[in-house]
């Protein structure tokens, strides 16, 4: 795809109507908090001050803390009977701080008053980085506690460091040579970014599993773990993603997204199939959380479509590039944002209202555009054997950190687990006709140490991975009818699912030889 190709489609997503262009969306936001602040003006002084001092300060209405203060006291004052984040007592005491603080003529909010901010920019991309000023009062408390509230506890503020700003800048750099327009675009909805630390007991398990988080409770604002900010590259993704988050949150606010409030938490849902249910985070996901993957997943499509298109370049001026290429990163979510689209409009459209249907459809006209080589209709394969290269890397490297660690673990169990994995594998690999009776029976596990048995497992499943995909290319140009299709569909969803418990087995058994070292 040509340059200005590229371009014109940037254009679209970052200002095109109604669902790209950020200045309409933020003063719709802007009155639709002076209006409730309208409504909590009987219940509480600070909210006519505040209604009356932020018309013309439309970023002090943009402050993370006073925007969910202002949602929890109208939730409350209307008496909905829904459990909002901060109780009616703090919020009145947030509102009477802010307040005060519109007494400061050069105050931007009051949240970003009581830090002292660092500064990552380039060019006309600019990101306030948290850091804490003041001793504590109400409103640095209830940035604290909604943080918490957000992650169950397992993350908390901390200070960034130098590395973690140089890192952003870079970050910021790329993002203003690979989406300029974009980037601007997304980064209007944050009023400021963080740098957060994970909260656990020694326990994998109990570790946020993802790199960088924003929410709903949270509302124009984003958090980067330290893995978030290693290289200018991850820095781009994380700050691209969580800032399309928040614009799509801002767009919810402005648009009839959905229909009498249904398909923000329950059903119908739409399952993620590249990722492996646990308890933690079921791959069901409600029409809202899709929504927001799809729109995060356009996005980084056209980012690593384009830095796949000039790499070279700009390697030379930000580094090494991931470790997955861009060139493959885009494919991936290609792939992810037409399924989650296809999803959306099938089994969530009962649930969208008309905003909602015009923007999935805004979106999917974006995909016909980038997506030059698009897989089959209805195809999910590719889907499946995502999750199961991603299983496979994970399993190698917990069996090489287990390996590593001289703890004791039970080899003999370990080699049954991943012999009857591998056997199961195989066997699916025969049925679809990429193994011969002649080829050797199951991989020979008769390792005597575990780094052996972790050599062999990466070895033999990256076989196994390159085999499935070029099968699949070779059976998908063969199927004659969609019978033909499905079937192929079973047998590949049938590879993934069905070592998902002897998987998660194998992993319980690794977390539990690695913390125990």
């Amino acid at each position: 795809m040509k340059t200005r190709q590229f371009l014109a489609i940037e254009a679209q997503f970052a200002s095109g109507e109604p669902f790209g262009s950020a200045p309409p969306m933020l003063e719709r936001v802007h009155r639709r908090y002076r209006g409730r602040l309208v409504a909590l003006e009987p219940h509480l002084d600070a909210a006519g001050a505040l209604q009356a001092g932020a018309g013309d300060r439309p970023e002090f209405l943009r402050d993370p803390v006073l925007r969910q203060a202002i949602d929890s006291a109208y939730i409350h004052f209307q008496g909905r009977g829904v459990c909002a984040p901060i109780d009616p007592a703090t919020a009145r005491q947030v509102l009477t701080a802010a307040a005060r603080e519109l007494e400061v003529d050069n105050s931007v909010s009051a949240l970003l008053s009581r830090a002292a901010c660092a500064q990552a920019s380039h060019g006309e991309l600019q990101l306030r980085l948290w850091r804490r000023q003041h001793t504590q009062d109400v409103v640095t408390e209830t940035f604290d506690r909604l943080v918490a509230l957000q992650t169950d506890g397992l993350a908390r503020l901390t200070e960034p460091g130098d590395v973690h700003l140089q890192s952003l800048t870079g970050g910021l750099a790329l993002l203003d040579e690979v989406v300029p327009s974009l980037a601007r675009s997304a980064l209007d909805h944050v009023h400021i970014a963080a740098v957060v630390d994970h909260v656990h007991g020694g326990s994998d398990k109990e570790r946020l599993q993802y790199r960088s988080f924003s929410g709903a409770s949270i509302p124009g604002a984003i958090f980067l773990f330290p893995e978030a900010l290693k290289t200018p590259w991850s820095a781009a993704e994380h700050v691209l993603h969580e800032s399309l988050h928040q614009k799509l949150a801002d767009m919810l606010h402005c648009y009839s997204i959905f229909s009498s409030g249904s398909g923000l938490t329950g059903p119908p849902f739409i399952r993620a199939v590249w990722n492996r249910s646990s308890a933690e985070n079921p791959n069901r996901w409600p029409v809202l959380r899709s929504l927001y993957a799809l729109h995060v997943h356009v996005g980084l499509a056209l980012m690593f479509s384009i830095a796949a298109s000039r790499l070279e370049s700009l390697v030379s001026r930000y580094g090494p590039a991931p470790a997955f290429p861009p060139g493959q990163a885009a494919r991936r979510s290609l792939d992810r944002a037409r399924y989650l689209a296809q999803e959306v409009l099938v089994e969530g459209k009962e649930t969208l209202g008309a905003g909602g249907l015009s923007l999935v459809q805004w979106l999917m006209g974006l995909l016909e555009q980038l997506d030059t080589d698009p897989p089959a209709a209805l195809a999910r394969s590719h889907l499946y054997l995502d999750l199961y290269e991603r299983e496979s890397k994970e399993m190698h490297a917990l069996l090489t950190r287990a390996a590593r660690s001289d703890a004791g673990a039970d080899l003999p169990r370990l080699r049954q687990v991943v012999e009857r994995v591998l056997t199961r594998d195989l066997a699916c690999l025969e049925r679809l006709g990429g193994r011969t009776a002649t080829d050797s029976d199951a991989p020979v596990l008769a390792a005597s140490t575990l780094s052996a048995l972790a050599d062999t497992f990466g070895l033999t499943r990256q076989e196994m991975i390159l085999s499935f995909k070029a099968l699949r290319r070779r059976l998908y140009a063969s199927a004659a009818t969609p019978e033909a299709v499905q079937a192929l569909e079973e047998e590949f969803r049938f590879l993934v699912e069905g070592s998902a418990t002897d998987m998660e087995r194998l992993t319980a058994g690794l977390l539990e030889c690695v913390v125990a070292s």
